[in-house]
């Protein structure tokens, strides 16, 4: 069997599977629209790629460590919420890294293949980190709502 044929019988399948990823974040999408969260949040703990990278600074005689990560979040495009990703910059600045800007939003399933095949490995971190945010919105009403009682 040839090189060309070997590639074309696992380009079928990986084409297939593909469909399957797409299906697969669909469907998720729509359950996590369902719930009508109405909140944002990111998965900055669970990055979809780093790439970390070193850069001298002649000007100020210093270098800098910085990290570039790809993020999974759930949050607002346009009128609609949705999957999204996100890149990031963080800086190394005593002793801890600090986030120094936040690229575009890109709706995931408008993403490569490679990182809507990523994402999927991650969807357990974002529904832990929208949890976490939902029980953080839920407390400050909860709060809110007693402080407003009292008056």
């Amino acid at each position: 069997m040839s090189n060309l044929a070997v590639l074309t019988g696992l380009s079928k399948n990986l084409n297939r599977q593909s469909n399957q990823v797409n299906d697969l974040l669909k469907e998720f999408e729509q359950k996590l629209y369902a719930l009508n969260l109405g909140v944002e949040e990111w998965a900055y703990d669970d990055p979809l790629a780093t790439t970390p990278t070193n850069f001298y600074d002649g000007e100020k005689d210093r270098e800098y460590r910085e990290s570039y990560d790809v993020v999974l979040g759930w949050g607002r495009m346009g009128e609609r919420y949705g999957l999204l990703i996100q890149s990031v910059t963080y800086r190394w600045e005593q002793d801890e890294w600090v986030m120094i800007n936040e690229g575009p939003r890109t709706p995931l399933l408008q993403a490569s293949r490679e990182v809507r095949i990523a994402a999927l490995e991650k969807v357990d971190s974002l529904i832990k980190a929208l949890t976490e945010r939902v029980k953080r919105v839920v407390e400050s009403i909860t709060v809110a709502e007693r402080a407003i009682e009292k008056l």
